[in-house]
């Protein structure tokens, strides 16, 4: 990979809000090469680390952690999952 196109990566990746993608993109590509994935199996991996770190900051969210848990109210379209709340 060229060096302008790695430079410019990290910033498409943060513009397009895939920040789990962007902050371990070195380690997750390193773990698709060891395990000789295909380019769609690396998509997959990827996208896995993303939703897996979305789930998580989800959870957080709607754990004690966060004003709107204890209230008993979360914003619309932010369903307060069974998994999060220990169900």
């Amino acid at each position: 990979m060229s060096g302008g196109i790695a430079a410019a990566l990290p910033e498409m990746l943060g513009r397009l809000k895939l920040n789990a993608i962007r902050d371990r993109l070195d380690g997750l590509l390193d773990e698709a090469a060891h395990r000789d994935l295909t380019l769609r199996e690396t998509l997959v991996l990827l996208c896995e680390a993303e939703v897996a770190h979305r789930e998580e900051r989800r959870c957080q969210a709607t754990s004690g952690n966060h004003p709107l848990a204890t209230s008993g109210t979360h914003p619309p379209g932010c369903p307060l999952l069974p998994e999060c709340l220990g169900g």
